[in-house]
């Protein structure tokens, strides 16, 4: 049995906490890009966005002689630099490593025809290499697009078949031309690979690898995984390494996820033939599978695996770990976390790179993976009924960490809004935790709290941004309620969030009014939160070291851009 530390983080006397709280005119650090933005992409310390020419002083930036369409730009956050790609990119938008992938709306880019179909109404993909400063048209339609994030590996990209040639093109040979089908671009050899798959649902690419569902009724009502029907959704696999795309016959639940040439992905009993998978007696249940690609530190070896665990709360992968959230009644009814019944979902582990399944003996839901520790939302109900955070009640969710190579669990001490953690279809009011390198940023929830006032504002209706620095866990508390309906974006020490001012009841970005949501960063370097003094939207991002977001000049009543109105989205960061 693993230990059990409850920590509730180091007392505040230690914290030696310096609360910054900049306002807009102290901000400093924040860097104004002056360019309007209708969303952006980023990686590999750069950001993609498209100006809409409209919104720049009706700037003609992709030379077509007018100034209605919104070319590519690319920030680089280290110098500040935005290089002008010169191509619309109102299209599908995505980047990894030193590609950007967008979709080009032919009509917007110069009236041309770019996929050589005979019309000029469709986006179609183009590549912009960021070292080489090249762009490469694809010729080819698109509706998704997807790049490993990682960087030298694949984009993948679905192609409309109504978009691609006059009239349409069958691109899945199903006798039909109403399909998204899939197409990898391998930019290691400058080719793209028809892949002969409708692609609905799930997408994902991680280095050479991208895997996907593939819908039976959308190609061609085809039994793929020989149950019998066509209603299930079935698991490809495509390793440019090793070709061709393999069927692996196995039907998949949503949330399929790649990372070191493993993939992870559930199976229901009910739609893979009505078989057990996991060795009871129904077949009921949603079992964890994995597939290992040559080349995988799978100890099981390349190829499909069982592993034979009812994962009905679903999976979360990070490097070798593999987090699996058994329903008790679902394995053999047996009590997994030792609280005397088996109604709960109870964290198991796979190690992929020694094949070990370990039993964490904790309840929970929402779990991240953080090098070899992961946090997990613990409802103390499931928990033997447990008072985690010291509130004497036994009704909370509470924050814990285990760590993988010792078994042993710090507890926060810390109370989530519970309604983050409802089933999918529930209420969702945002993230309630993210954690990256040696921040877990988390909202703490006032009543759930011991009914503690955190933020100062006299009432007890706010879920409070707190950071965890999980090197030493020590706890800071920011002092400022995280906006409903929002989330944290993580990576290194800094945690970012938005605060709404009417939370807060003062006037945050220096406009007068408290209507705002405004973008506050914590960092666990220093232990310190700080107003960027800005309004953001709900796309927000931690890159390379900057925050990134963008600013409504019209919640922050300033012309950002100097085009003479107060009507635009402005891209800042810091």
């Amino acid at each position: 049995m693993r230990a059990r530390h409850y920590s509730f983080g180091r007392p505040a006397a230690a914290q030696a906490v310096a609360l910054l709280l900049l306002a807009a005119a102290g901000a400093g650090a924040v860097t104004n890009t002056g360019r309007a933005a209708l969303d952006f992409v980023d990686c590999n310390g750069r950001v993609g966005f498209p100006e809409p020419e409209a919104q720049q002083g009706a700037t003609n930036l992709n030379g077509d002689s007018d100034a209605l369409d919104a070319p590519l730009q690319i920030l680089t956050l280290s110098s500040g630099a935005i290089t002008n790609v010169g191509v619309d990119a109102s299209g599908p938008l995505a980047c990894g490593g030193n590609l950007f992938a967008f979709g080009v709306l032919e009509a917007n880019q110069n009236d041309t025809d770019l996929n050589g179909d005979g019309d000029k109404f469709d986006y179609v993909l183009h590549v912009y290499d960021a070292v080489a400063a090249t762009t490469t048209n694809l010729g080819l339609a698109v509706d998704r697009v997807k790049v490993d994030d990682a960087g030298g590996g694949l984009v993948a990209f679905t192609v409309p078949e109504a978009s691609q040639g006059l009239g349409g093109t069958d691109l899945n040979g199903d006798g039909d031309k109403v399909d998204s089908v899939l197409h990898v671009y391998d930019p290691v050899s400058a080719t793209v690979t028809n892949l002969g798959i409708a692609v609905s649902s799930d997408l994902v690419v991680r280095g050479r690898l991208a895997a996907a569902r593939v819908s039976e009724a959308e190609q061609g009502n085809t039994d793929l995984n020989a149950d019998g029907d066509t209603a299930d959704y079935v698991l490809f696999v495509y390793d440019a390494d090793n070709p061709p795309l393999l069927n692996t016959h196995m039907a998949a639940d949503k949330n399929v996820q790649v990372d070191g040439r493993v993939v992870a992905f559930n199976v229901s009993e009910k739609s893979q033939a009505h078989i057990s998978l996991n060795g009871d007696a129904d077949a009921g249940d949603t079992v964890a599978h994995v597939y290992c690609a040559a080349g995988s530190s799978c100890a099981a070896g390349p190829g499909m695996h069982n592993l034979g665990v009812d994962a009905r709360g679903g999976i979360t992968l990070g490097g070798p770990l593999l987090a699996l959230h058994t329903r008790e009644r679902n394995q053999g009814n047996v009590d997994l976390n030792g609280d005397l019944d088996r109604s709960d979902l109870v964290i198991q582990i796979y190690h992929v790179d020694t094949g070990v399944l370990t039993n964490t003996h904790i309840a929970g839901r929402m779990t991240r993976i953080v090098g070899g520790k992961m946090i997990i939302g613990v409802p103390e109900k499931w928990q033997a009924g447990t008072d985690l955070n010291g509130d004497l009640d036994r009704s909370d969710v509470v924050t814990e960490i285990y760590d993988t190579a010792t078994s042993t669990v710090t507890n926060t001490g810390r109370a989530l809004p519970r309604v983050c953690l409802r089933e999918p279809g529930g209420k969702f009011r945002g993230e309630c935790f993210q954690a990256s390198g040696d921040i877990l940023a988390l909202a703490t929830n006032e009543r759930a709290q011991n009914h503690n006032i955190l933020n100062a504002d006299g009432d007890l209706f706010d879920d409070v941004a707190e950071m965890w620095r999980l090197s030493d866990n020590t706890r800071v508390n920011s002092q400022f309620a995280i906006a409903h309906a929002s989330a944290f974006a993580v990576g290194g020490t800094l945690g970012a969030f938005r605060v709404y001012e009417p939370d807060q009841r003062v006037v945050l970005n220096g406009d007068g009014d408290q209507n705002d949501r405004v973008m506050f960063v914590m960092n666990t370097a220093t232990l310190t939160t700080t107003n960027l003094g800005y309004a953001a939207e709900a796309h927000f991002a931690v890159e390379s070291g900057h925050v990134v977001w963008r600013t409504s000049e019209t919640e922050q009543n300033v012309d950002l851009n100097g085009d003479g109105d107060k009507f635009d989205f402005v891209l800042l960061y810091q």
